[in-house]
This record gives C-alpha cells, structure tokens and sequence, in this order.
C-alpha cells in the first residue's frame, strides 16, 4: 500500500469521525475535583508522586496555557530597572529611594524577590524581581493539620533558607483540547496540494 494511500484512509477515516455532533458545553470551564492517591516509587533515587485528577468542561477547548505563553501576561518574572538601569542589590543600596522601597536580601525575599546570577561558584549579580501570578494555571496549597483540628499552610517558597527554598508545586497545564476541524484543514492542503 502506498503512503499516500495511507494518508487517504487516515484522512478520510478522521473525516468520517469527525461527521459526529460533539457535546455542546458553556463556553466558561467548569472544573472539578475527581481523585487523588499516591504513587511511591520505592527507591530514595526516584521521586515519588501525588497524583490529582480532575473532570472539566470547556465549550471552546481553550482550557490551559500552551508552553510558548512565557512572555507578558504569563511571564514568569518581572524585573525592573531604574534610569535605564536593571534594578540589582548594588543599586538597591546606593540609591536611597530604591533602598527604602525594596526589600533587603534576607528571608524570605532572598527566595522571592532576588535572584543571584552565578558564573560557576562566583556571584556575578543579584537582580530584584517579583513573581509575576498568571505564570501558573495550576495552584498547590500545603495545609498541615494542627492538633486541635484547624490547618496551617506550609509555604515550601519560604519554609527553607537560601540556597534551598524558593519551591513551589504550582504549575502549568497544557491547552487539553485543540480543534480538530483546523487540523483536519492542514491535512488536507498538506496532501491535496
């Protein structure tokens, strides 16, 4: 059989497929909370897993962040500058505007708003920035259970002291659904010329 006989058939087999009413769901998401269990690896070299699973409903299948939204409103960091300058620790402490305003280079800013540019095992810079909140979609509280039954969060960005801290388990979901007529449409122009 000929390849481009077996692109005919897959097309035509997703064609056909694709022939069906989907299910018609409001536009705005609708998420909820289906599972959670624990995977222990068993070994101390592997990392053992907290696994979450939800259900959803998208109407528009735009659910999530596709991995090239880094740059602005999703950026990870802002920095900032100062008269054409990146506001770094040197700056911070000669000018006595910033040196008010800004935070100093202990706990917990040294986790959450300095970053400290190494060159091998010498510090080359340290550049204030602030963490920007639309970089994650996917946001994890620790809560610890008290004796007298009430929870405390336990911040993992702050619990440790520099260099160990900073942590944290929010994350990035993918885009979970993308349109199939549009890829069907490049299929065909691919093959059909």
């Amino acid at each position: 059989m000929s390849f481009r006989r077996l692109v005919w058939i897959v097309f035509l087999g997703l064609l056909g497929h694709s022939c069906f009413d989907p299910p018609e769901f409001p536009l705005t998401p609708s998420i909820e909370f289906d599972d959670i269990y624990f995977v222990e690896v068993g070994t101390a070299s592997d990392k053992d897993s907290l696994v979450v699973s939800i259900k959803f409903k998208d109407g528009d299948g735009n659910l999530g962040l596709d991995p090239s939204e880094i740059f602005f409103p999703y950026n990870n960091r802002t920095y900032y500058s100062y008269l054409g300058d990146t506001i770094n620790y040197e700056l911070k402490r000669t000018v006595p505007e910033l040196d008010s305003l800004l935070p100093d280079f202990v706990t917990p800013y040294n986790c959450t708003n300095w970053e400290v540019i190494m060159d091998g095992q010498t510090v080359v810079d340290t550049l204030y920035f602030e963490l920007n909140p639309n970089y994650y979609n996917f946001f994890v509280d620790f809560l610890i259970k008290n004796n007298d039954g009430t929870f405390t969060e336990f911040d993992w960005q702050t619990a440790f002291i520099y260099p160990n801290c900073g942590i944290t388990f929010d994350g990035r979901f993918p885009i979970l659904s993308k349109d199939l007529s549009h890829a069907i449409h490049l299929m065909a122009k691919l093959f059909m010329g």
